[in-house]
């Protein structure tokens, strides 16, 4: 499938009419089950070379509410040499559970939350220092007007790029909140603005990048938000640059952003009429633009892009349940599907390494669910 122009077409895609990714594309490296014994859990990034990041946390037991468990994080190797890095909590804290981390050669970040509800959001953010094997907190959600402020947009994790982690927060006044992207070095936290009106944060190997919006800058007039501008900023500071603006309709909603070296992708939610809205994944990439259009009320889950691929879950409960999300080939300009189940969310990527999960049946239930871990070929 060739590249498009930004003037073409959506392409309309349905998991039904796409092909599977072929077996001898890929190579298993390994495959996690995402309930072991009384634990839940979770597979939330790969690194190059194959390394897993696990999020573990006892089973969420219910007795009129639900209770959170202390959520607990380990490096695995995957074919390659080295020991697991089971990663010390900070002790005195309350049970928080672990949403949203990130990983490199050097550093762990995660934000965990106390709470079980995910319009509430007070999330600490903490680092270990795999060369050290110290962790170590280093800030925490601000109350807005006294008030637990609400998540951001997307419900991004922090991302870290060599020795600097960035993170969506929400501040301002209540009822009028802003959205800024932060930052700060790990080893000297001292967190700062890096992008005001911003949010959405992905890093490349050289830039932060982050989707602005008059909806983030904590303005209370009903003004009509009619674009988003992607920009970008170099890790060592300056001002934020645009790089592309995105046109919003009135009852547009962007949900999902990817950055990597090769290009960028992003997702909006478009509403046709009061029936139907449909969503939109634009890939661009050498200055080319390549957009997907899912099914008549269809969803895309968050994208994951690296310099090989784009890959993306499918959402939509009008899809068949046999199948789980998409894979664009950067090099072959190829689409395929990926996973078996729909709606198994849990899609990562780093370098050549893709991650998805697949269910043993055709619901989906915990104990069936295996995380596969693949490099492709």
């Amino acid at each position: 499938m060739a590249a498009h122009s930004a003037s073409a077409p959506a392409i309309p895609i349905s998991l039904e009419e796409v092909d599977p990714l072929p077996r001898a594309s890929y190579t298993r490296l390994a495959g996690v089950w995402i309930r072991q014994g009384g634990e839940a859990v979770g597979v939330d990034a790969l690194e190059t070379p194959a390394t897993i990041l696990i999020v573990k946390a006892d089973a969420t037991s219910f007795d009129g509410e639900a209770a959170i468990k202390q959520g607990r994080i380990e490096v695995r190797p995957i074919g390659v040499k080295g020991s697991v890095e089971k990663i010390a909590s900070p002790p005195g804290r309350r049970p928080r559970q672990i949403n949203g981390s990130d990983l490199n050669t050097r550093y762990v970040v995660w934000t965990e939350v106390e709470s079980v509800d995910l319009g509430v959001s007070p999330w600490v953010l903490f680092a270990y220092d795999r060369k050290t094997g110290m962790t170590r907190k280093l800030t925490e959600a601000p109350k807005v007007d006294g008030r637990t402020p609400p998540p951001p947009p997307g419900y991004t994790g922090p991302v870290v790029a060599g020795g600097r982690v960035f993170w969506a927060q929400v501040g301002g006044k209540f009822g009028a909140e802003a959205v800024d992207i932060w930052g700060c070095e790990i080893g000297n936290c001292l967190p700062k603005v890096v992008m005001r009106g911003a949010a959405f944060p992905a890093v490349t190997s050289t830039e932060l990048y982050g989707v602005r919006s008059a909806r983030y800058e904590g303005v209370r007039d009903s003004r009509r938000i009619t674009s988003a501008t992607i920009s970008k900023v170099r890790f060592g500071g300056g001002e934020p640059a645009a790089v592309k603006q995105v046109p919003l309709g009135e009852q547009d909603t962007f949900t999902g952003f990817a950055a990597s070296d090769a290009g960028l992708a992003w997702i909006v939610g478009r509403k046709k009429s009061p029936e139907e809205q449909r969503m939109y994944l634009t890939v661009t990439e050498d200055g080319n633009e390549t957009t997907f259009g899912s099914s008549a009320n269809g969803g895309f889950g968050y994208p994951v892009m690296t310099d090989r691929f784009v890959a993306w879950a499918e959402t939509s409960g009008n899809a068949p349940g046999e199948l789980g999300g998409y894979l664009y080939d950067l090099e072959s300009k190829k689409l395929n599907s990926i996973g078996n189940t729909l709606g198994l969310y849990g899609i990562e990527g780093s370098g050549d390494l893709l991650g998805w999960q697949e269910s043993e049946t055709p619901q989906a239930r915990p104990e069936d669910i295996e995380y596969v871990i693949v490099r492709l070929r």
